[in-house]
Order: C-alpha cells, then structure tokens, then sequence
C-alpha cells in the first residue's frame, strides 16, 4: 500500500508585499542601531585616544595615547611592510 507514505503539505502562499517591507524594514533599522552603537562608541574612542596623552593633556596626534599604542603594535607588523605607527592603528 504506498498511500501510507504520502505526506499532507500544508497550502504555501505568498507573502503580501507590505508585510514584506515592513520586516525588511524593522530588520535592517535594528541592524543599523546595534552596529551604529558600536561604530559610534569607537570613533569616540578614538578621536579620544587620538587627542590627548597619557596625562589627559591636548596633545599631537604623534604623541597621543594613539600614538603610543600603535608604536608598540607596529613592530608586531612591521614584517608585513606596516612599520610606521599610522599604519597600524
């Protein structure tokens, strides 16, 4: 008897095209919130570390805390041709 293996499918239909939207829409605002907190939190890092020293003094950007971070990093890379501290950072 091979009616014992047909299995019921339920009835597909397509999505409506506003409820479509609507989820695209939701998805990629909440895309766009969680990876614009942490884009906006580092760039305020940066610009942090990029401005003021160690002393939490106005600096030069070659004597920031930046700077001297990215000098200990850049001898991790200088064997790929990235020697210099801008490079790296």
């Amino acid at each position: 008897d091979t009616s014992a293996f047909i299995m019921e499918l339920p009835a597909y239909h397509l999505p409506y095209a506003m409820t479509v939207l609507k989820y695209a829409l939701d998805r990629a605002f909440s895309f766009v919130k969680r990876a614009g907190t942490i884009i906006f939190a580092m760039n305020v890092l940066i610009w942090f570390t990029s401005n003021y020293n160690w002393t939490l003094a106005h600096v030069d950007a070659s004597q920031s805390i930046l700077a001297d971070v990215g000098k200990v990093v850049a001898v991790i890379f200088a064997p790929l041709g990235f020697g210099e501290w801008r490079a790296t950072v």
